[in-house]
């Protein structure tokens, strides 16, 4: 019988030297255009969430709240993994166009002001040309494949995380407990990390290499392929391992765990860092002589129209035009606020749509002038494109107020107020005092 004819296998695409010889400028290009767009995303993406924030359901806050912070860490980090590589890369350009000018590299019999004792150190410890283009070469390209594994270790961590927590939220806002299910899905999702690739290593490469008789036994095999399963939900085999594999087999091992885990731990602290801070007004936290949280009676920015800033979209309030007012009459802008006011319509209005809506909201707010009550009966509905809000608005009578500094006192749900669902993240009730100055012989 004669044998079978061994089949060939089938040839490549692309042969692997002509793909190596585009690989590097393809990098050179991809680094430069993403790094410039990584460094803007962080900003962009602050502004759509403030904008959009006390707009979206509770469902979706959850979600986002994740996939922002994942978002702006994986961001920075990457921008600055970038440009290390494009640095990186810029040095290797620089030692081929010197290796082109001068192809014999260092010529050490043409160097002055070094003896024999200098020479015979600096040819030992300093790499030829060849030498440093190739280090530098490999240095570069390793970066590279290490920030894609990390773009996509992050990306697709940011998925599940994002997915989970608006599950928890989902089912927190039922039992009306959803800070506490998100705090619990948080660490229930770290230490089943952590105890799976830990408890995987000590079953498979310390207990199995040890005792060999324990690889033959279905049980533990299993228990070793559910532990890696798990594990593989937030890095997927087929996605991710190929480059972490070969990234780890030719380099240090431990040293590459340690990196990796260093760099998915950094991501998020970074990304809330640089959340805090672009929310905040003192980044340092060192301005304690004026603290709006331990001192009350402060006027804010935020409710004049004429001081507003961008931060104060994520902190939206009660709206005067500015902090000066000389007409008779103040106009106040009252805003609607899904994510906290819904629960609260929903359980004080039974039709809380078309004419019915005005009433409802007015319901919501409690309005004082110097201690005095004012109504909000002739409040309408209005929606500010300009704020992306929409609320009520109205007139505050200030007919008979003596010239002066004036106290006006909004309060968001007065007493008597409850919600439909009541939750763990709904506030009991809001204060916001907005001191100014009533000035009728400025527009005389």
């Amino acid at each position: 019988m004669a044998p079978e004819p061994v089949s060939s296998p089938p040839a490549q695409r692309v042969s692997f030297e002509r793909l190596r010889e585009r690989t590097d400028e393809l990098e050179l290009l991809v680094s430069g255009l993403i790094m410039f767009a990584l460094f803007a995303l962080p900003d962009w993406l602050i502004d759509r969430y403030m904008a959009a924030y006390w707009l979206l359901p509770l469902v979706a806050i959850a979600a986002a709240n994740m996939g922002v912070i994942m978002a702006i860490g994986l961001a920075c980090v990457l921008g600055a993994l970038f440009a290390i590589h494009i640095g990186i890369r810029a040095y290797w350009v620089g030692l081929i166009g010197l290796k082109s000018v001068f192809p014999d590299g260092i010529r050490w019999e043409r160097i002055v002001g070094l003896g024999p004792i200098g020479h015979a150190q600096w040819r030992e410890r300093i790499p030829s040309i060849d030498a440093a283009i190739d280090a530098a070469d490999r240095a570069a390209s390793t970066l590279f494949a290490v920030i894609t594994f990390g773009a996509l270790a992050s990306l697709w961590a940011a998925l599940v995380l994002s997915v989970l927590f608006a599950l928890a939220a989902m089912v927190g806002g039922r039992l009306g407990a959803t800070n506490a299910a998100l705090a619990l899905v948080g660490q229930v999702l770290l230490v089943l990390l952590l105890g799976t690739m830990l408890l995987s290593w000590l079953l498979d490469a310390v207990l199995a290499r040890r005792f060999p008789s324990l690889q033959e036994r279905p049980l533990y095999r299993r228990l070793v392929a559910v532990l890696r399963g798990v594990s593989g939900v937030l890095l997927p085999n087929r996605l991710l391992r190929p480059v972490q594999l070969t990234l780890q087999s030719n380099t240090r091992p431990w040293l590459f765990h340690l990196l990796f885990l260093g760099a998915m731990a950094l991501v998020p602290l970074v990304g809330m860092r640089y959340f805090q801070s672009a929310l905040a007004f003192d980044n340092a936290s060192d301005q304690r002589a004026i603290d709006f949280n331990r001192l009350t009676g402060l006027a804010h920015g935020k409710y004049y129209e004429s001081t507003r800033v961008p931060r104060d979209r994520f902190r939206p309030g009660p709206l005067i035009p500015a902090p000066v007012e000389s007409t008779r009459w103040l106009t106040l802008f009252l805003p609607y606020l899904p994510l906290i006011d819904d629960p609260l319509l929903a359980a004080n209005c039974p039709d809380p749509t078309g004419a019915a809506a005005t009433k409802c909201l007015a319901r919501l707010w409690r309005v004082r002038l110097n201690g005095r009550e004012v109504p909000l009966d002739g409040f309408v509905p209005m929606q500010r494109n300009d704020l992306e809000l929409r609320g009520l608005r109205g007139w505050v009578s200030l007919a008979g107020v003596a010239p002066g500094p004036q106290r006006l006192l909004v309060t968001w749900r007065p007493a008597g107020l409850a919600a439909a669902h009541a939750d763990d993240w709904l506030p009991p009730t809001i204060e916001h005092e907005i001191p100014f100055l009533f000035a009728p012989q400025a527009s005389e």
